[in-house]
């Protein structure tokens, strides 16, 4: 052994902590807790964040050079971590130390990050070692750390509802990595009761509750470690009004108090008295014929009805009804939901009224009945402003044109109201699909979805043009269908009285043919009622007192029903209620484009290709702009002669008799076979010097053949 050199064995000394190092205490200033009866330590999430700090003294030796302490972490089934090394620093005293300190896992630039790193949650054997100069080694006992920075996953549970007894006992669950945790219950900052974590991760408490009331308690945990875990969910106890152990009712039996607990299904079957009120996460489904007249109560969870109940059905914030039953009057507050059927399905109701805030779920899965959500209401409808949530059930992609009946009301009450920002012909959009809501849809007073997506501008501008003004010719033509009809025009109306209008026609004149159609029926039975009519059709409210002594008094001296419905109609207010439909786009159909995709389904038995119907397009219109009326009827003929003269007509229609060719061009553009009257006028009409190309014509532009092809043409834009 070197000369000068003890030859005493050193000791060594380790100690783990967490917080700041003092030059007193290199190792820190707040030792780690250690589990009860041992010396196991532990580092939670917050320690670790302070940064985790381990140290020591050397005494008992002499040392010729600064040498080394090697810290070591050993832990089952994980990866081997390298030793830290630490060099000794004399106290001046005569003795040594060391200390080193390790950051949270992350931390930018932070002491011994790859350290850091390698130490995930779980639990080592620790040790520090160091020799003297002589070679005498110095070993301190096995420590063992447990690193716990994740906090417990504390879970309540089921989650309260409507109850009786003021003492209730509650439970829940704690993974069962983190058994022995201690469970906290609260309301508000006052304690409650408390609970420890048993085997399995389960744990259960008694609270009692102070007064009759809605009660909100939460549960938190702290684990071995320190680290605090909350509950995502709250747990919601509703005490009823004498509910010390007393029976909640109404007066006409005992009231019903079901709540059943997350993932929980309770059937209540053909009840005859007394009153219900759903609590808890889960569902109740009522089935049978009930009759009992108490009110019914959704608090929390989902009320299914499968069968039918005659009470009327309260639906709170958060709370869901449904089901394929019937039930009475409905009232779904701010915050609850309404989704008929089984995805999807129909419910029927009473009266229905939706707050501002309530939610009605509308499910599409099809056209046919049951294949989509739908209320059927016995009374009358109040929107409220709530909210329309629409989705696609079951990968459903409905066509242009579908329409859903989702409020199918009876035939006498009115539906007040609209959903929250949905006006009177307002759209919404669906994934790819846009739909357009109406009020007065069905049979005049269901609220109906109908599919009204378009294809791109491109392709519209070949059939007609999409108009965004209310002030334009079509945008007058619109509100006079408003006003006098109370609904939007049809695409042939809008495509027929708007080229009217370039050609000569008034305003007065489409007023006065609306006024007078079968569809308007007859006149008012007074001026007032008249009016009234046109401000709630197009305005959607009473008229006011000044508009009504105007335009009466206006009657009363000879201006027509005709010119005060343009005046309406026209006019500001009128324009900013159809602002919404025109921002999105109205289509109005062009008569050169539409009359030549007429041609093509009567001759050639199919859509239109865009550069055929562009080019014949042209052809007509320029024949309308040189000719009027005239010269747009003798170019569709030269269009319809170069169909017939082209090698495609010739390829599938050659030496067809006169018979044979009327009848293909009745089932082209009719759809049908020739009756026997139609057939004989035209084979007459081609015997007498008609051409083909006029009896293609007389037949393709008829008003059956734009009835039937209009949802190919105005409403469908069909191209190959």
């Amino acid at each position: 052994m070197a000369s000068g050199l003890g030859s005493a064995a050193p000791t060594i000394s380790l100690a783990l902590s967490s917080g700041t190092s003092t030059a007193a205490n290199p190792t820190g200033n707040q030792p780690l807790s250690t589990s009860p009866g041992s010396q196991a330590a532990y580092l939670n999430a917050a320690q670790f964040a302070q940064g985790f700090r381990l140290g020591g003294v050397v005494t008992g030796a002499s040392f010729s050079t600064m040498l080394g302490v090697a810290v070591t972490f050993g832990a089952e089934n994980k990866p081997a971590i390298e030793p830290k090394t630490v060099f000794l620093q004399a106290d001046g005293i005569g003795g040594y130390f060391y200390a080193f300190r390790v950051d949270a896992r992350g931390t930018a630039g932070g002491a011994n990050a790859s350290l850091a790193a390698a130490l995930t949650d779980g639990t080592y054997t620790i040790q520090a070692s160091t020799r003297d100069a002589a070679g005498i080694v110095a070993q301190t006992s096995p420590q063992t750390l447990t690193i716990d920075t994740l906090a417990p996953s504390v879970s309540i549970g089921p989650a309260g509802g409507l109850v009786t007894q003021a003492t209730q006992t509650i439970s829940g669950t704690v993974g069962i990595e983190d058994i022995g945790t201690t469970i906290v219950l609260q309301e508000g900052t006052v304690r409650l009761g408390t609970a420890t974590v048993g085997a399995g991760g389960t744990w259960t408490a008694s609270v009692t509750l102070a007064s009759p009331g809605s009660h909100l308690i939460t549960a938190s945990g702290t684990d071995a470690a320190g680290n605090i875990g909350q509950a995502q969910i709250g747990y919601t106890l509703s005490l009823l009004s004498g509910g010390n152990g007393q029976n909640a009712g109404n007066g006409s039996g005992p009231a019903i108090v079901q709540n059943p607990g997350v993932g929980q299904v309770v059937t209540l079957d053909s009840q005859t008295s007394g009153s219900v009120q759903k609590g808890g996460a889960g569902t109740l489904v009522i089935t049978g014929t009930n009759t009992y007249q108490g009110a019914t109560t959704v608090e929390a969870g989902r009320l299914t009805v499968d069968g039918s109940i005659v009470s009327p059905v309260t639906v709170k914030n958060g709370a869901v009804l449904g089901g394929l039953g019937s039930v009475g009057a409905v009232t779904i507050e701010a915050g609850g939901v309404l989704s008929p059927g089984h995805s999807p399905g129909a419910l029927a109701t009473r009266d229905l009224r939706l707050a501002a805030g309530a939610v009605l779920k509308e499910e599409l899965g099809g056209t046919g009945a049951g294949q989509f959500d739908q209320l059927t209401v016995s009374g009358g409808v109040s929107l409220g402003g709530a909210t329309l949530d629409a989705t696609a059930y079951a990968g459903f992609v409905s066509k242009r044109g579908d329409s859903f009946v989702f409020i199918d009301n009876d035939g006498t009450d009115a539906v007040s109201g609209t959903f929250a920002g949905l006006s009177e012909g307002a759209s919404l959009s669906l994934g790819a699909r846009s739909y357009q809501i109406c009020y007065h849809g069905g049979d005049g007073n269901d609220v109906v979805l109908t599919d009204v997506t378009r294809p791109s501008d491109a392709i519209l501008n070949l059939f007609g043009s999409v108009e965004h003004s209310t002030a334009s010719q079509a945008g007058s033509v619109y509100a006079l269908y408003e006003a006098v009809l109370d609904r939007a025009p049809d695409p042939l109306g809008l495509e027929g009285f708007t080229q009217a209008l370039k050609t000569g026609m008034s305003l007065a004149d489409i007023a006065q043919a609306l006024l007078t159609s079968p569809e308007h029926g007859p006149q008012a039975a007074s001026t007032t009622a008249f009016v009234e009519s046109l401000y709630m059709h197009l305005l959607n409210r009473s008229a006011d007192a000044g508009g009504l002594a105007f335009f009466t008094d206006a009657l009363a001296h000879g201006v027509s029903q005709a010119q005060v419905a343009v005046q309406v109609a026209t006019s500001a207010e009128a324009q900013a209620v159809l602002k919404p439909v025109f921002e999105a786009g109205v289509f109005v159909g062009d008569v050169s484009e539409t009359a030549v995709a007429r041609l093509y389904y009567g001759l050639l038995e199919r859509a239109p290709d865009a550069a055929g119907l562009q080019s014949f397009g042209a052809v007509v219109a320029q024949g309308s702009a040189t000719g009027g009326s005239a010269g747009a009827l003798q170019a569709l003929k030269s269009v319809a002669n170069a169909m017939l003269a082209s090698p495609e007509y010739a390829a599938s229609h050659a030496s067809l008799t006169n018979a044979q060719y009327v009848d293909e061009v009745f089932e082209g553009a009719l759809g049908r076979h020739a009756d026997t009257a139609g057939l004989s006028y035209w084979q007459d009409a081609l015997a007498h010097g008609a051409s083909r190309a006029d009896v293609a014509l007389g037949i393709a532009q008829s008003q059956e053949a734009q009835a039937h092809l209009v949802g190919n043409v105005e409403d469908g834009w069909h191209l190959v």
